[in-house]
């Protein structure tokens, strides 16, 4: 408000109406219409006082509208509230930010028409919506956007009969040509095919992405027995229409398919693809063209390649030169051959660009070793980011008649024992969090430098192939090694692991696995037989202990249980103990580190802190110290503790919450 605004406004009065009304004893039918109209001016002139004085006191509305409507929609973005409209708790604060929320067009323009009782996972917690209170926020948001380009969302439109009908008027927003930028759409084959249609009848001048995914096919990811063989549909996939491409959509620069084919001959200036085809769909062209189609896309950014195993190179040993000056990220999933001819076939890559290769089937050690030194050299372009850290998982590969099976590190019964899947990544800094994609995407984001997963065949030992992709790739600056998404890790694998990877002197792993008591093992040999120290620092993640399974003390054939929680202490213990044994033998260990703790609640975790915490128990026998939590203590630090971060560059995100729900409901 102008200070001349204010100033008419505190000179305004009564209107003279209601002075005459007063002074003349009107009757109360006469007089009340009039109170009614000053007190609702009152209460407006109140309101404006009160703005201007908030403006005056709180920095935040010295801020111009259209800054505060720049910020709310960055708060939205990072929070992941777009869509479920959870960002609207900001217009509650007060009437500014109430007014400039709703005049946001870009705030409203993010539309979502998922039944949210056909989701897999409620990462948003939210409750399953009636139809006509989802069809009245629908249209609330269309009236809020305006003209703004619309980023729609559907994923069961179609899914239940009664949705179904209810959501039909909605659907004409998905080829409105004047207002769709972007469009994730999934759904049955039937409503996703008619919508496909639909849209292909018109022109689409904004449209700048599109998502499709055929939700035909469910893949079992997890621990425990294998299920039944679920019901497959036709394998006959969903062609994405022609007209969706080219001279139609001109403005189009990234698609995701998934069971979806397309024209690789219309595919050009995209700036990411995402095609991910199954063993019951495949592309329905050649590997030559998919390579020229990559070709026409010189400003590619962001690809992910996911060929089915029954998709073969056509003859040809190498491919076309594939320019692609401007990647950031890439994953190959195919078989070993195709991985490597599509991969070697690019140049002109930026050193900073992030690869992932994933051979769908089992590989020859030849194989493997091709794909790890391709990998190799692309980490050792100059300028390339340094790789710290190593991660490894592993997962057992089962058939089940209809394809290929995975199950991390866990006791499954009930299927075919294929082979075992090795994943190793390299990354430039140590994540506090574990991420719960290994080894399934393995996309490679956040520290991800580069990564190979491969299926070696059955006459090959696991740690042979670990530690020839370990000698192929940079890592002589590597000095951490990340275990936590695995179990189990049996001797061979450590020795193949510090043999090749000489450097290390940290890793990290869950103090509830098995793979801490096979470290001991190995530690406690080594110090036994060369009176030597392997590793400097240990860090236990407690993060998921409270997520593992029950398991025997005795035992298959014992009734005793453990908790992971009682598993994890009893291994704390043995871990203690190694570290008195170095130390008498001069070679202590710097430090044990406990990480996640705080997590869990006081009564669940590791160590319950209080001020009288007796904390030279822990780090009497080690070199430095022991650190909780970020924070170092020994003799010197005393109890407060002095900060100590293992985890530099590592970043927090509200995607660390969906990490946590997700490995807490898949492993």
């Amino acid at each position: 408000m102008e200070k001349q605004a204010l100033l008419s406004m505190l000179q305004d009065l009564a209107p003279s109406e209601l002075f005459e009304g007063v002074e003349s004893a009107q009757s109360a039918k006469e007089l009340l219409p009039l109170l009614d109209a000053e007190l609702q001016r009152c209460t407006n002139r109140m309101q404006r006082i009160q703005q201007y004085r908030n403006k005056l006191s709180s920095p935040m509305y010295t801020l111009l509208p259209e800054l505060l409507s720049k910020i709310f929609v960055i708060y939205a973005q990072d929070q992941l509230e777009l869509f479920n409209l959870r960002w609207t708790k900001l217009l509650l604060v007060c009437r500014r930010w109430y007014d400039v929320g709703v005049s946001t067009p870009k705030l409203w323009s993010y539309i979502s028409l998922v039944d949210p009782s056909a989701t897999a996972f409620h990462f948003s917690g939210n409750a399953q919506l009636p139809d006509a209170r989802l069809a009245k926020r629908i249209e609330a948001q269309l009236a809020r956007a305006g003209t703004a380009p619309l980023t729609i969302k559907t994923g069961a439109l179609g899914r239940r009969s009664d949705a179904s009908e209810s959501m039909k008027p909605y659907r004409s927003v998905f080829w409105n040509a004047g207002s769709l930028a972007s469009l994730s759409l999934s759904g049955d084959k039937t409503n996703v095919t008619a919508t496909l249609n639909e849209m292909a009848r018109h022109r689409h001048p904004v449209l700048k992405e599109i998502s499709i995914v055929y939700e035909g096919i469910r893949f079992h990811i997890g621990t425990g027995p294998l299920p039944t063989t679920p019901h497959l549909p036709s394998n006959t996939p969903i062609p994405l229409p022609d007209n969706l491409l080219g001279d139609n959509s001109p403005k189009l620069s990234t698609i995701s398919i998934s069971g979806v084919t397309l024209n690789w001959a219309l595919v050009q200036n995209l700036r990411a693809l995402h095609a991910t085809f199954d063993d019951n769909t495949t592309p329905a062209t050649s590997l030559d063209n998919i390579a020229d189609a990559l070709a026409r896309c010189p400003r590619l950014e962001d690809l992910q390649m996911m060929l089915p195993t029954s998709f073969l190179p056509n003859g040809a040993e190498t491919l076309a030169s594939i320019p692609l000056r401007s990647l950031r990220k890439a994953t190959i999933r195919a078989n070993s051959d195709i991985c490597a001819a599509l991969f070697q076939a690019f140049t002109d890559m930026p050193c900073r660009a992030r690869i992932s290769l994933l051979s769908a089937t089992t590989s020859t050690p030849q194989q493997i070793s091709r794909l790890s030194s391709l990998l190799g050299t692309h980490g050792r372009i100059d300028g390339a980011p340094t790789i710290r850290v190593v991660s490894i998982a592993q997962g057992a590969v089962f058939a089940n008649g209809i394809g290929m099976t995975i199950a991390i590190n866990g006791n499954v019964q009930g299927g075919d024992l294929r082979s075992t899947q090795l994943c190793v990544a390299a990354r430039t800094y140590l994540d506090r969090q574990r991420h719960f994609d290994m080894p399934f995407a393995m996309t490679p984001t956040g520290s991800i430098r580069m990564c190979l997963t491969a299926i070696p065949n059955n006459d090959t030992q696991p740690e042979n192939v670990l530690a020839d992709i370990l000698q192929s790739w940079p890592l002589a600056s590597a000095t951490c090694l990340d275990i936590r998404s695995c179990r189990s890790v049996p001797i061979e694998i450590w020795r193949a692991l510090f043999d090749n990877a000489p450097g290390v002197t940290t890793v990290i792993l869950r103090p509830e696995a098995a793979a801490l008591l096979t470290l001991m093992d190995f530690l406690t040999t080594a110090l036994r037989e060369d009176g030597r120290r392997i590793v400097k620092n240990i860090i236990l993640d407690m993060g998921e202990v409270s997520f593992g399974h029950m398991s025997s003390l005795f035992g298959g054939g014992g009734v005793l249980q453990e908790t992971p929680n009682v598993r994890a202490r009893v291994c704390l213990m043995r871990l203690l103990q190694y570290c008195t044994n170095a130390a008498q033998a001069g070679v202590p260990l710097d430090t044990i580190e406990l990480v996640n703790d705080n997590v869990h609640q006081q009564g669940d975790r590791m160590i319950q802190t209080v001020p009288e915490t007796d904390w030279s128990e822990l780090y009497r026998d080690l070199g430095e110290g022991f650190v909780y939590e970020g924070f170092l203590r020994n003799v010197s630090t005393g109890p407060e503790g002095a900060r100590k971060d293992s985890f530099v560059g590592s970043k927090t995100s509200a995607h660390n919450e969906v990490h946590r729900y997700a490995r807490r409901y898949i492993f």
